[in-house]
């Protein structure tokens, strides 16, 4: 187990009043609606990464450029 954080980042995206969620595959909340997003991976920025998982994990092209929103602690023992 690292013991070195991850940044994880989530995009929350808006639509007059409805938001784009999408289904996780993978085993950290397998089949529970999310934001898409994931780790930061190093050398990459917040904004940048939001672009590409957008268009990566939905194929939809963000028309605007991303804006920070907020922070969390979160630590998930059972995950290490």
């Amino acid at each position: 187990m690292s013991q070195r954080p991850e940044v994880k980042v989530g995009v929350i995206m808006r639509y007059e009043h409805q938001v784009f969620l999408i289904r996780h595959k993978n085993p950290h909340g397998i089949e529970t609606w999310a934001a898409p997003g994931g780790a930061l991976p190093y050398g990459e920025t917040p904004q940048e990464y939001a672009t590409r998982k957008v268009l990566e994990e939905t194929g939809l092209t963000m028309t605007a450029d991303p804006t920070f929103l907020t922070v969390t602690n979160d630590i998930f023992a059972k995950n290490g």
